[in-house]
């Protein structure tokens, strides 16, 4: 086992020293790349581990947007809901009636189903002899005001030679649940 190592030892004796120069930079190299090629291996691997996490960022951001753009909307409902928590709903609604010229005959409140803090009623209006232009008013002044309320149904009944009308307006009302109306 001695003789090999003898030699090469006895080979790199006879060289000039100029070879032995380029032999020790060629077995310096040789140790360096064999040190220094898992440390590449590794950047390589890191950097690939780094694009594909900025390609799921990127993927990623147009979904954080819109649950951005949701959030804002969803608070902006909660504010409505808040805003009618200690609202009377058919109180409100015969005032904006009035107002905009509709003529109320009746309004019916179902009791209400109630999500997590908000409860939600239907309102039925039935109103008479009145013209579309003052229902559409009514319908506009409802779903701007600063409370929660939605029309999602609207069904005319009778119409008279002077254009006016009898019909239903199906409201939501949305509100924050106060303790009075919890159940």
């Amino acid at each position: 086992m001695l003789e090999p190592a003898r030699e090469i030892f006895g080979y790199i004796a006879e060289l000039d020293e100029r070879q032995r120069l380029i032999l020790a930079v060629f077995v310096l190299l040789l140790f360096l790349a064999q040190l220094l090629a898992p440390l590449a291996y590794l950047s390589n691997s890191w950097s690939e581990k780094a694009k594909r996490m900025e390609e799921k960022v990127r993927m990623s951001a147009p979904k954080l947007q819109s649950v951005a753009q949701l959030k804002g909307s969803v608070s902006a409902l909660l504010e409505k809901a808040q805003a009618g928590a200690s609202l009377d709903p058919t109180t409100y609604l015969r005032s904006i009636a009035t107002d905009t010229g509709v003529k109320v005959k009746t309004v019916k409140a179902s009791k209400g189903k109630r999500e997590m803090e908000v409860e939600v009623k239907t309102l039925t209006v039935e109103f008479t002899e009145t013209s579309l232009s003052a229902v559409s008013r009514l319908v506009e002044r409802l779903e701007s005001s600063p409370y929660m309320f939605r029309v999602h149904g609207i069904s005319l009944s009778d119409t008279d030679g002077n254009g006016l009308v009898s019909g239903k307006l199906h409201i939501d009302f949305a509100r924050k649940a106060s303790r009075r109306h919890r159940r």
